[in-house]
């Protein structure tokens, strides 16, 4: 009895276990919920019940059969109405999701995986860097290697998020002075001249409000827009866990800057769609990245057709485009290059406890992002 008891408990914790895991690296809040509400109760229950035979006596056993009914009454009724929640708010599907089964019976929300970013018109006139000055400042640089490669002025965006700093004049003083004397050194630094924007509020409003449908935003890979200074939430302090849902708002494309630009490859995820032949020829028109190689993968499970290659092809000249092996399942990309080109974001939250997204596009890869 006492051994059996031990091995319910273990089995009970080893599918707690991958209910945690599952909640953290499936790839959308549909499949995560059901991680968190089939292999939890397993394992609660399990253990539940292991403990009650430890115990013994008619008040565990009781206690057991009571929680059991708990889990199985409560769990199920949370599941369907965190599902239902998700769907009518928008939640988005896994990019491998094949039908909608509940299009023509519940009303679905906006989804919120991204803007209407088809509706953009791919030029270039204007690279806008919005940094958050954090490290080394990886935004401000990309973004002027990419104005010069495309000969198209740079502007740097100071914001400031007044939710990150206390509501105390001082305070707020104290960051727009440390702000402007931070931009001040950085155009100095800088072997272009560009325009030097300082402005407050809510930054995706705030950016949203300055970017024009020809910009490239770039964005920085970490940190966020508090200049170190006033209040530091643990939970967002440095970890850039806004940057997604802030590059998801805007319409055009969003480079997400993880170091200094030194690009020999690009690779594109295509999802067949026609935006990706249009970020393509607009690298190769611009010159964006300047003279590198492209090699294109394919985010469905089949190989681009000969009519979608030969587009691809196309749209990339003058550059060189190669094909490779599609992503895997858990959308890890084989040998990406230095700038990954996607039409949506890593799966998941920017940081979860030290696992950076990065990682989920490939192992220990710390390349630049483009959103478009």
């Amino acid at each position: 009895m006492v051994i059996l008891a031990y091995a319910l408990k273990i089995v009970g914790v080893g599918f707690l276990l991958l209910a945690a895991i599952g909640v953290i690296r499936l790839p959308d809040a549909f499949t995560r919920m059901h991680a968190a509400t089939k292999a939890g109760t397993l394992g609660a229950g399990l253990v539940v019940i292991g403990a009650a035979m430890s115990l013994e006596g008619g008040m565990a056993i009781a206690v057991a059969i009571a929680t059991l009914i708990i889990l199985l009454l409560s769990v199920p009724i949370a599941s369907h109405l965190l599902g239902r929640a998700a769907y009518i708010s928008g939640a988005p599907f896994w990019q491998r999701t094949v039908s909608d089964a509940l299009s023509e019976t519940l009303p679905r929300g906006e989804d919120l995986s991204a803007g209407d970013r088809s509706s953009a018109v791919l030029d270039v006139s204007r690279v806008l860097a919005a940094p958050s000055f954090d490290g080394e400042c990886d935004a401000t640089m990309t973004g002027a290697a990419i104005g010069r490669n495309a000969s198209v002025p740079l502007t740097v965006v100071g914001l400031i998020d007044p939710a990150f700093v206390d509501d105390n004049p001082d305070d707020m003083r104290l960051c727009r002075v440390r702000l402007q004397q931070t931009l001040d050194r950085v155009a100095s630094s800088l072997d272009v001249a560009p325009t030097v924007e300082m402005i407050e509020g809510d930054p995706a409003a705030a950016l949203g409000a300055l970017v024009r449908p020809d910009d490239v935003v770039v964005l920085p890979a970490a940190g966020w827009f508090n200049h170190g200074v006033g209040k530091e939430p643990e939970a967002m302090s440095g970890r850039g866990e806004a940057l997604f849902p802030l590059a998801r708002r805007l319409t055009v494309p969003v480079l997400i800057a993880s170091a200094p630009l030194d690009i020999h490859k690009i690779t594109v995820i295509d999802d067949g769609s026609e935006r990706i032949l249009d970020v393509l020829a607009l690298i190769a028109k611009t010159r964006l990245f300047g003279d590198v190689s492209v090699s294109v993968t394919w985010a469905a499970s089949a190989e681009p057709q000969p009519v979608r290659r030969k587009a691809l092809e196309e749209a990339g000249a003058p550059l060189t485009v190669g094909f490779s092996a599609a992503k895997s399942a858990d959308g890890i990309v084989s040998n990406p290059g230095e700038v990954v080109v996607s039409a949506s974001l890593p799966s998941g939250r920017a940081d979860w406890y030290g696992l950076d997204w990065r990682d989920r596009v490939a192992p220990d890869w710390r390349g630049h992002y483009l959103l478009v």
